[in-house]
This record gives structure tokens, C-alpha cells and sequence, in this order.
């Protein structure tokens, strides 16, 4: 596990900032972003990481720069895109004491095996589903001003509001499944 301890600036690729003496390569266990830093990170370049874990009270911006996790991701601190930025999840994704800055970013939902996604009232300005091998769950309410499923199933448990929703599967059939009771709204 690195965790990003915040001592010298914002600067991502500083050594001193890391509990492991070096910023986080792909093959780490797991990143971590600590709370009660003298400074959070900015993302210097597009990054791919294991693992990642916002704690409470943290925050990290991605400053144009886009970002793909490979693992879970855990969210409980602010994070914040400022353009066009993607933001890619390859397993689960929990927003739960979090905050999410949009911009005008994307996130995308592109595992290969069954994905969990959970919300917690956070909003997405694009949200994309590309995962064509297994199921997607979102857990709770989704709202993104452009949502888009490429996915083969997409299970919704809570209400879905898009000012533009699309879904298409070059691949074949399409199986979206809504919450009995849940208000769907297209703006």
C-alpha cells in the first residue's frame, strides 16, 4: 500500500509525499489518499492505479488529467475533475461519504466481470457503461447529464434521471433492469 502522506506540496510524482518513498505505480496493492494533509495531490499526468481509497476529509484533483483504476475504488473524500477528464473504474466504485466535482468529465463503468456501483447522491456529467461481459449494478440513484450503456445488462436499484440517455450493444441483445417503484426521468 502507498499512501499519499502530503508532507512537501501537491505535486504527485514528489517522492517525499509518499509513505513508500515513490509516487504509486500500477503493481502497488493499493493507494491510499490520507486525511489531515498539509497538501492533497494534483494528478500530473494520465495514471493507471491498482487500487484506490479517498478517506474521509481528503481530496484529489485530476486537473485535466484522466485516471483509471484497475480495482475497487472507495471515494469518502472530494474528488474533482476541472475539464474533460475520464475517469475510468474497472471493478467497483463507492461514492459513499465522498464528493464528486464532475467538470465535464466522464466516468466509465468498463470492467470485465460483474461491477457495483454506488453512487450516494453523487451526480456524473457523463456517465458511460462498457461493460459487455457481466452485469452492472448500480446500487442506488444515478444522475448524469449524458448517460450512455454500452453493456449487455445494467441493473438499476434505485431512480435513474439523464437529461440524455442512450444504451446500444453492438455485441447483441441489451438487458436493462429497473427498480419496480423507482422514477425514471429524461430531461
Amino acid at each position: 500500500t502507498n499512501t499519499w502522506i502530503g508532507v512537501s506540496n501537491t505535486s504527485w510524482s514528489v517522492a517525499a509525499n509518499w509513505s513508500l518513498g515513490r509516487f504509486p505505480i500500477d503493481s502497488d496493492a493499493a493507494v491510499v489518499i490520507s486525511n489531515g494533509c498539509a497538501y492533497y495531490p494534483v494528478l500530473d499526468t494520465d495514471r493507471d492505479l491498482s487500487t484506490l481509497a479517498m478517506l474521509a476529509g481528503s481530496s484529489f484533483s485530476l486537473t485535466g488529467h484522466s485516471l483509471t483504476i484497475l480495482g475497487d475504488a472507495a471515494i469518502a473524500g472530494t474528488l474533482t475533475a476541472s475539464g474533460m477528464e475520464t475517469l475510468t473504474f474497472r471493478r467497483n466504485v463507492d461514492f459513499t461519504g465522498g464528493t464528486f466535482v464532475p467538470a465535464q468529465s466522464t466516468v466509465v463503468i468498463g470492467g470485465t466481470i460483474p461491477q457495483w456501483v454506488t453512487s450516494a447522491g453523487e451526480s456524473y456529467y457523463g456517465l458511460m457503461v462498457t461493460n459487455a461481459s457481466a452485469t452492472v449494478t448500480m446500487a442506488d440513484a444515478v444522475t448524469a447529464v449524458h448517460y450512455r450503456s454500452e453493456s449487455a445488462s445494467v441493473q438499476y436499484s434505485g431512480a435513474v434521471a439523464a437529461g440524455d440517455f442512450r444504451v446500444y450493444n453492438a455485441g447483441g441483445a441489451v438487458t436493462q433492469t429497473f427498480a419496480a417503484g423507482a422514477v425514471y426521468r429524461m430531461d
